[in-house]
């Protein structure tokens, strides 16, 4: 779904897409903060993610597997398996770590507010067999990103609520875009900017809270947000808001830039695909 002209280039850049080498999006534009359940950067040696198991509340963090993706085989690196740690249970995601290895990661501690990635042994999956997950009513954390002047945002999503917001401050007044279906409400985000939205590539314009929806009503999709700005948010949390405004459906990976990449987004949303092999 990404224009031809992306095309073109991801084929060129991964050998005509006949068994060349992934091309990794952090490698050629590195970012200030990135996350995701796909390696996105060639030399990042650490975990993807970090699991909770209810039957003992135990956390354990999961590299990525062979194919550079987190799946059942991914180990904890001593040897164990996501599959032999998790059996049967559900899963919880305690924590996502920042491939750029800052350090700076995404946790989620309070247990009610965990994204769950796990049903009973499996891992979620989109259509396409690649980690998705389950974001109702749930909340991951990073405040290194609170307190921006300037952040563009590059994410690959798959929304399935009729009302939500991916992103907010916290104190109820700091939230980014409001996609509500049919809502004729103007106010399309509060504090968060003069931000552009381009959703596979594409520059949108809504106007209201309705058009935000239609605009992010893709299905699996990369969304490009410039001009971000959360320079008095008091807090940086993904996925939730309150009720009623919390994100339902998947928000694979994000990855922030403290810069304007205007220039390059056609080119970053094309290493995402060929990085993250969604097939967008």
């Amino acid at each position: 779904m990404i224009v031809l002209l992306n095309r073109a280039r991801r084929q060129a850049t991964s050998g005509g897409g006949g068994g060349g080498a992934k091309v990794y999006v952090l490698d050629d534009f590195p970012a200030f903060r990135a996350r995701g359940p796909i390696l996105m950067k060639s030399d990042y040696a650490g975990a993807l993610r970090e699991f909770r198991r209810p039957s003992d509340n135990a956390t354990k963090a999961f590299y990525p597997d062979v194919n550079g993706v987190l799946s059942l085989t991914s180990e904890d690196g001593a040897g164990t398996t996501l599959a032999d740690w998790i059996t049967t249970e559900d899963g919880f995601r305690y924590q996502d770590f920042d491939q750029m290895g800052s350090g700076d990661n995404w946790v989620q501690a309070t247990m009610a507010l965990q994204p769950k990635d796990i049903v009973g042994g499996v891992l979620s999956l989109e259509s396409n067999g690649l980690p998705a997950g389950d974001w109702n009513v749930s909340r991951l954390r990073n405040n290194s990103l609170r307190n921006k002047t300037l952040l563009d945002v590059y994410t690959v999503m798959n929304p399935t609520g009729t009302s939500y917001i991916s992103v907010n401050g916290g104190h109820g007044n700091f939230y980014g875009w409001v996609a509500t279906d049919g809502s004729a409400s103007t106010n399309l985000h509060n504090i968060y900017g003069t931000p552009s939205m381009y959703v596979n590539g594409v520059l949108q314009s809504p106007s209201t809270r309705g058009d935000v929806f239609d605009s992010l009503d893709e299905g699996l999709c990369t969304v490009a947000e410039h001009g971000v700005a959360t320079s008095t948010w008091y807090v940086f949390d993904e996925g939730g808001y309150t009720s009623g405004l919390d994100f339902a459906g998947s928000m694979m990976c994000r990855i922030y830039y403290e810069a304007d990449t205007i220039a390059d987004r056609d080119d970053i949303l094309a290493l995402i695909e060929n990085s993250t092999q969604y097939n967008l």
